[in-house]
């Protein structure tokens, strides 16, 4: 391996990392969070304080009703009573457990049967949902009867078992969920009936809720929304912060004005949504309400539609709260499979093939860590050619440069003071016998640099394919989607894991058996040295099985430097 090759290798490396970080920019900044920290509202039914250079501005209309909220917030706190006995229901299905509670009718806790919480969140059924972080929020100040999250409804007995009204001053509220047998869906409709006041003007806002913990699962909590036909996204941990070199959002606020799809709260492996039955009026805003730690998701509908006396208006939502899998996402619609982050669009689609072959392979062996390897034979064989050609050209240039080794030594002694001179003639030698630099440059580099796409889908495929969560490989290795651990040194606590290690002695031995004597020496032992350390430490923090594949593809193609040596021979 030549200076060339060397140079493309820490390119790589540079590239490879500055992914990584931009991907992670937020991350780095997290404050941490206490065990019970939620994305939620502030539960006081008050809207926080548009702070000055928001780059968004809200819906039409918002800066009125901000001013009628605060006038009616002082007149509604005197009429709210302090508590309200509030009964609690469970509904089971035999994907989730859900439990409603009648104070503001909502979703107060959400549990998944099919997936349990990791060791370092305690263990037990995933939660989604929790008290404290209540879902499908609905304030309505606008209403004047003051923060219907804190009043008590009743639940109406009939047909509709989760019917839940609440009647005071002319006004009837009411809340229907449809709960789904089949999918991690709920059917949400919202009415809202002027019985005899003069007029009424509801905004139907709901907001969404859910726990975030600082956790594999939940480290890179973003908000995010379609919006029309993108997918726009704000890290927990940055928003209302500056970020990371800049990065993040400083506005405590955003606004997405018409055409919502879905708006909701996403992580790694698990997303809560609200998807509005009318999109082309649908509004959606975040909000921080403690920058870095909590926020709002919210969906209401443009306008503010008047209810005179005698009408009733009622707005539909469809709630998700499951795992991000293709299937349920699928079954819900409303595009709700773009949660999955799949890379950018030209990676995407090798993206989805990694994912769907992972799949196939661990139908006919149960078991992910032999498809990531199964993968891995798939890729080196498609890649074969390339490599093969690559390792052959740099046999070739390392011998043709043994060859001119004396002479290039020889010249760079004779013109050590004139650099013009000695390139000249060191391009003479060259010519003379018919190597070419460029060649040589781009037999290393090319084929390295064509690589990136397929290592960058692989890592895409490995984060975004729920079934990897939690699936072993065997031994210590309990968990294919997060680094492993053979055990961890007393008092220092740290980690030793074996895959990072192994990929790094492989690449040692990687490097010995490629050929380097066009290679100044001390960039032979810094080879040796620097890279296999560089990529150890970058990789001691991937996922398990990304560090898998990179293992066997290292000792796949030592198989094949093995074969093409001897063939040399």
């Amino acid at each position: 391996m030549d200076r060339n090759t060397f140079l493309a290798l820490g390119l790589s490396l540079l590239v490879i990392t500055g992914w990584m970080m931009w991907e992670q920019q937020l991350a780095s900044e997290r404050q941490p969070l206490p065990e019970s920290g939620v994305v939620a509202g502030n539960g006081s039914g008050e809207a926080p304080e548009r702070p000055p250079g928001s780059s968004a501005p809200l819906a039409t209309g918002d800066a009125e009703r901000s001013a009628d909220r605060a006038v009616d917030v002082t007149r509604l706190q005197a009429r709210e009573p302090a508590e309200e006995v509030a009964e609690t229901w469970v509904i089971e299905t035999p994907l989730y457990r859900a439990t409603l509670n009648a104070r503001g009718a909502r979703i107060e806790q959400w549990e998944l049967k099919g997936y349990e919480a990791r060791i370092d969140e305690g263990g037990g059924p995933m939660r989604l949902v929790m008290p404290s972080a209540p879902n499908l929020v609905t304030h309505f100040d606008e209403l004047g009867l003051g923060d219907l999250d804190r009043r008590a409804f009743r639940r109406v007995e009939g047909e509709d078992e989760w019917l839940f009204e609440l009647v005071d001053d002319g006004v009837r509220v009411r809340k229907r969920y449809e709960f789904s047998q089949e999918n991690y869906e709920v059917g949400v409709s919202i009415e809202v009936a002027n019985l005899e006041r003069r007029s009424l003007r509801p905004r139907f806002e709901v907001l969404l809720g859910t726990p975030v913990r600082p956790s594999a699962d939940f480290q890179d909590a973003q908000l995010r929304v379609l919006h029309g036909e993108s997918v726009e996204d704000e890290y927990l941990s940055g928003f209302g912060l500056p970020g990371f070199l800049g990065f993040g959002s400083a506005d405590r606020e955003r606004a997405f004005l018409g055409n919502i799809v879905w708006a909701g709260i996403n992580s790694r492996y698990f997303l809560v949504a609200l998807a509005p039955d009318v999109t082309r009026t649908a509004e959606s805003e975040f909000r921080a309400t403690i920058p870095g730690e909590r926020a709002d998701v919210s969906v209401h509908y443009a306008g503010e539609t008047e209810v005179p006396p005698g009408i009733s208006l009622t707005r539909d939502y469809r709630y998700y709260a499951g795992p991000k899998s293709t299937d349920h996402l699928l079954a819900f619609g409303a595009q709700l499979d773009r949660s999955i982050d799949l890379g950018w669009a030209f990676i995407e689609p090798i993206t989805k093939g990694f994912v769907w072959l992972l799949r196939r392979t661990y139908e006919v062996v149960p078991n992910y860590g032999v498809a990531i390897i199964f993968l891995t034979f798939v890729l080196r064989i498609v890649m074969a050619p390339l490599t093969h050609k690559q390792m052959k050209v740099m046999k070739k240039n390392s011998s043709q440069m043994a060859e001119l080794q004396p002479k290039i030594k020889a010249t760079q002694e004779r013109y050590a003071d004139d650099a013009q001179k000695r390139n000249e003639e060191m391009m003479k030698i060259y010519r003379e016998a018919g190597v070419n630099p460029l060649t040589m440059m781009g037999g290393g580099c090319l084929p390295m640099l064509l690589q990136l796409p397929i290592f960058i889908a692989l890592y895409y495929a490995l984060q975004s394919a729920i079934e990897l969560r939690g699936a072993p490989f065997g031994l210590w290795i309990t968990d294919l989607s997060i680094p492993e651990t053979l055990l961890t040194l007393p008092v220092l606590e740290i980690p030793i894991r074996v895959l990072p290690l192994a990929m790094g002695a492989s690449m040692v031995i990687q490097q010995k058996m490629t050929p380097m004597t066009s290679m100044d020496p001390n960039q032979a032992r810094m080879m040796m040295t620097v890279m296999p350390i560089m990529f150890t430490v970058l990789f001691y923090g991937f996922p398990s099985g990304l560090v898998l594949y990179w293992f066997v593809s290292n000792l796949l193609g030592m198989a094949q430097q093995l074969l093409i040596n001897r063939q040399a021979t």
